[in-house]
């Protein structure tokens, strides 16, 4: 029986994801550039510094490094603050676990206060009761100290606990630690789609499946 959730927050509760592949092209356009065929699966391996450095040498910006990655930061603030979507179904499914009692809390490698801005602004900020971030815990998602962290805090047992994700090593991770795991599917996670539904406990293809989670979660 699950008594607790501990919900992701990018790629599970929010349609975030595409923002951390299109910032460079959306940078490069803002300074009326044309960005070159594949930038995003340039990038997107590279850290934020790294990326920075690419468009800097890639395109000869006047820019210093500092101030491209000032730019992208805005360009990434901006979208939390203002553009970025639940996953379709979260904001039901949310409310329907705070009816039924469950206490829940957000495990992020994000920024909090972009975090914040965007749950406050889709009204779902208050139905978690403390966010955790790996930075805080010093620690990734390829281990699952903020999953126990959280489930500590809520007061339940990890195998009582519902960690929801949608990538393949958080959810290992969170498993490996006997949490029921539940994968949300998002696009970027689409070449782990099976792996995925291996190692998870439900497979969400969004928060409007209910009936897929409650038949298996036994609350």
């Amino acid at each position: 029986m699950i008594r607790a959730a501990v919900f992701d927050v990018d790629g599970t509760l929010l349609d975030s994801m595409p923002i951390w592949r299109d910032v460079g092209a959306r940078y490069l356009r803002s300074l009326g550039l044309a960005p070159e065929p594949g930038l995003a699966d340039i990038l997107f391996p590279m850290s934020f510094e790294e990326g920075a450095r690419y468009l800097k040498d890639r395109y000869g910006l006047g820019q210093s490094r500092e101030e491209v990655q000032a730019g992208v930061s805005a360009i990434i603030d901006g979208f939390y603050r203002r553009e970025v979507a639940l996953k379709p179904g979260a904001a039901s499914f949310l409310a329907e676990l705070a009816e039924r009692g469950i206490p829940m809390a957000l495990a992020t490698t994000g920024d909090p206060p972009l975090v914040a801005a965007a749950l406050e602004r889709l009204g779902v900020a208050g139905y978690f009761s403390r966010t955790f971030t790996c930075a805080e815990l010093d620690t990734t998602k390829r281990r699952p100290d903020i999953y126990l962290a959280a489930a500590a805090y809520l007061g339940v047992a990890p195998a009582e606990t519902a960690a929801f994700e949608d990538v393949l090593h958080a959810l290992r991770a969170a498993g490996d630690a006997g949490f029921f795991t539940v994968a949300v599917e998002d696009a970027e996670s689409r070449g782990d789609r099976e792996a995925i539904r291996a190692c998870a406990k439900v497979y969400l293809r969004d928060f409007r499946d209910f009936a897929s989670f409650w038949k298996l979660a036994g609350t």
